[in-house]
């Protein structure tokens, strides 16, 4: 389970460098409707490796508590 928790972390963190520096499809949009300077620019409250990590932890959180309530539950899936 520990390898698990590591190698996910270390996909999360070596992923962001291969991020697309290019506008996502609502930027995309917005500059080619003409309407891309009337947004608000605001500051994303994480960037993407601490958004990666916390993606995994939460992931694996779901996974870890779902298959904890299967085992408890009719003696797990068979």
């Amino acid at each position: 389970m520990r390898r698990l928790f590591f190698l996910s972390i270390a996909i999360a963190l070596l992923a962001t460098f291969f991020a697309s520096t290019k506008p996502d499809g609502l930027d995309f949009v917005a500059e080619k409707l003409g309407f891309a300077g009337r947004g608000i620019e605001r500051a994303a409250p994480l960037d993407y490796s601490t958004a990666g990590i916390a993606g995994v932890m939460i992931m694996l959180a779901v996974f870890w508590g779902s298959a904890h309530v299967l085992k408890k539950s009719k003696g797990g899936v068979r």
